[in-house]
């Protein structure tokens, strides 16, 4: 009797304090939150940015809403080509993972780190194929074919920068807050990869794919694609907030992409909102206009991430997203498949 019971508090524990740890970080967002919104209030002129905002048209943001869609699409895409045609995952078809991919957005805007997304990611595709480790290699190489490319795409409008360098560094306040951010970043990242570290355990093996993986053409060009999608919704916006051009319409939505380094997400509003202020006051976009991009940025973030919701409510059922949804869901299935002799393929 009193086995069985240690049993079920040693069961139980862990849920409760993941609970407790979940509630805490989303109240100290929330806090967070609300002292960032309270911050940009006082910065900005309120009837300027109600022009600004009224001078937006729907059809401009529906518009940027469709080409977020398609960097996601696009995205997802090499997600799949990587991890069909390289690492030989044939369960992982193009819809299951562009769902996955939404839900890990979803992830990333409310649990306390960006990271989550990642971690979601891992547990979604190794729940279907059964090899962690070929699971876990595929969002590595996407990562990194993501990286390669960005950089490439920042390399190509840094010539930009020579323009403004008289308005670098940025101010201080602006700096500081970066700084605060990375912090944070870098604080939250060991508690991430520990609430990981089950399903991560094959993450060496994985690296030791990379090694002997082949070129990323395909996935590359694909994802220069994505990030040609990203530029065109932000310029969409842009015109109707400032005067600028497509090149700086380009440094403020690609080199803001730089941002996701930083994995701090509240409620939507992370590395990369803190990147597109910094760009876009640097073109010499107005306050109240870059306010008004954030916003709609992040209004669209959480639009994207529904669309991902009802996409799996309607093709897995309610019980499967609210497993998914509830603190812990699905976390099981990754561990028993990271369990040595668990993993088909491990």
């Amino acid at each position: 009797m009193v086995e069985a019971g240690g049993d079920v508090d040693e069961g139980a524990s862990p849920r409760r304090r993941s609970r407790r740890f979940l509630a805490l970080m989303t109240a100290a967002k929330l806090a967070l939150f609300v002292l960032l919104v309270v911050g940009v209030a006082l910065l900005i002129d309120p009837e300027e940015f109600r022009d600004m905002l009224t001078s937006v048209s729907l059809g401009a943001i529906v518009l940027f809403t469709l080409f977020m869609l398609a960097s996601q699409a696009l995205m997802s895409l090499r997600w799949t080509l990587i991890a069909r045609q390289q690492l030989g995952l044939r369960e992982a078809t193009f819809g299951y993972l562009f769902r996955t991919a939404l839900l890990a957005e979803f992830a990333s805007i409310w649990l306390p780190s960006s990271l989550a997304g990642e971690g979601l990611r891992v547990l979604r595709l190794t729940s279907v194929t059964g090899k962690l480790s070929e699971s876990t290699a595929s969002i590595i190489l996407d990562r990194v074919s993501g990286v390669l490319s960005l950089l490439i795409c920042c390399m190509a409008f840094a010539p930009l920068l020579l323009r403004y360098r008289d308005k670098l560094p940025f101010s201080p306040s602006l700096g500081l807050l970066a700084l605060v951010g990375g912090a944070l970043g870098l604080l939250l990242v060991p508690l991430v990869m520990r609430r990981y570290s089950g399903t991560l355990a094959s993450a060496r093996k994985a690296a030791e794919m990379l090694r002997s993986a082949p070129l990323l053409s395909l996935p590359l060009l694909v994802s220069f694609a994505g990030f040609a999608a990203i530029l065109l919704g932000y310029h969409v916006l842009l015109i109707e907030l400032a005067n600028v051009t497509l090149a700086e319409s380009g440094l403020i939505s690609i080199g803001s992409r730089l941002g996701r380094f930083i994995p701090v997400s509240l409620f939507g509003v992370g590395g990369v909102e803190g990147a597109t202020y910094l760009l876009a006051e640097l073109v010499g976009v107005g306050a109240e206009a870059i306010v008004v991009l954030v916003a709609i940025n992040v209004l669209v973030k959480y639009i994207v991430a529904s669309i991902g919701v009802l996409l799996e409510l309607a093709v897995s059922g309610k019980e499967a997203v609210l497993t998914l949804l509830r603190p812990g869901g699905g976390a099981g299935e990754a561990r028993e498949a990271a369990e040595p002799g668990g993993d088909v393929a491990g």
